[in-house]
């Protein structure tokens, strides 16, 4: 190894080590890093310092997809914003060139956000058609399409039964009270609701 690379894992180690952690000033770093360039101190510095969103925007820069879903991954189940940015970042980038590779990383986003049921996807599909120079293959958004459409026909099929059962339900309440309005009903207790 040259003695740069030397340096660079001697300085990750001591950022790693929460006892120099308490004693440095680690914003005044973070500046020092950034002004010479040093890109793994300042992930290992966001990760710290748990500047989640200054991480994801490094990760951006840097085109490095698989940091970014891992990201996602970690911070995006409580917080959706995560992976709705990532989707833009992808559907930004993507061009005639990159399409193949890109359609991977938008296919997970689009998967992750379609499970957290947080984000319609009505609303992924306006996200994805923002843009004219954002065109993507139908074949990268149909598996989600499709299994949206077939959970809300399952909840739609659930709904209604739900309903003829209610409307069950109200014909026999119905009829009971048409009954008692229209019929004489004796009721014969051989105990009293006391025994």
């Amino acid at each position: 190894l040259c003695k740069q690379a030397i340096d660079q894992l001697q300085i990750e180690d001591f950022l790693r080590n929460e006892k120099y952690q308490k004693i440095m000033d680690l914003n005044y770093l973070m500046l020092l890093f950034k002004i010479y360039g040093f890109q793994n101190g300042v992930v290992e510095l966001n990760e710290i310092l748990e500047l989640k969103q200054e991480l994801m925007q490094l990760y951006m820069d840097n085109h490095n997809y698989d940091k970014l879903v891992s990201l996602c991954n970690s911070y995006g189940q409580s917080d959706m914003n995560y992976w709705v940015q990532a989707l833009n970042y992808f559907l930004d980038i993507s061009t005639n060139t990159t399409k193949g590779l890109l359609e991977k990383y938008i296919k997970q986003t689009l998967d992750n956000l379609f499970q957290s049921e947080s984000v319609s996807p009505l609303v992924l599909l306006e996200i994805i058609n923002k843009s004219k120079e954002r065109s993507i293959p139908f074949e990268t958004i149909k598996d989600v399409l499709l299994r949206f459409l077939s959970k809300t026909k399952e909840s739609l099929t659930e709904d209604q039964r739900e309903c003829e059962g209610n409307m069950q339900k109200i014909e026999k309440l119905e009829q009971e009270k048409q009954e008692l309005q229209t019929k004489a009903k004796t009721y014969n207790f051989l105990k009293c609701s006391l025994c």
